[in-house]
């Protein structure tokens, strides 16, 4: 579901319809095989996402994208187009955001590191999914005191 590359009217404005897309994405996914009752596991080298519902036991995988990373207790973000421990085929996603935000002349979206809530990160993921036609859903799990943060496409049975 990929935005128009016009600059949006402010950064509200573009993080409330992208917020609204993902949501609708979310429970499309919630609702098909169950993405909120599943653990997932990022595999960086294959650039995939394993989804393992915990109620049956199924498992679906899926090309993943690493938007960024969010320290819990001091809130920075770290963008994944700027992230040592993200590799070079994972920051696609987040270096459109990235080029959208030079575009639109919104700094959120181009700062290596912002501070922000974590009301702000879902909305800045939000975004990411929304102007990458390929993402089909966005998740975050938390590593110790920091949130990953990503977008993944289609998924499918394993």
């Amino acid at each position: 579901m990929a935005s128009s590359p016009q600059r949006p009217p402010n950064l509200k404005g573009l993080t409330d319809a992208a917020g609204a897309s993902l949501w609708a994405a979310m429970n499309h996914h919630d609702d098909t095989w169950g993405v909120r009752s599943s653990d997932w596991d990022v595999n960086q080298n294959e650039e995939t996402v394993l989804f393992t519902n915990r109620e049956d036991g199924s498992q679906r995988t899926a090309p993943v994208q690493i938007i960024a990373t969010h320290e819990i207790e001091t809130g920075l973000w770290r963008w994944g187009w700027d992230h040592p421990s993200v590799l070079p085929g994972l920051q696609r996603h987040a270096t459109t955001v990235r080029d959208r935000g030079m575009t639109w002349g919104i700094p959120q979206l181009t700062l290596p590191r912002i501070f922000c809530s974590e009301e702000r990160a879902w909305q800045l993921v939000a975004v990411a999914f929304e102007v990458n036609p390929d993402a089909s859903g966005a998740c975050r799990t938390p590593t110790g005191e920091v949130y990953v943060y990503t977008t993944f496409g289609d998924p499918v049975p394993v």
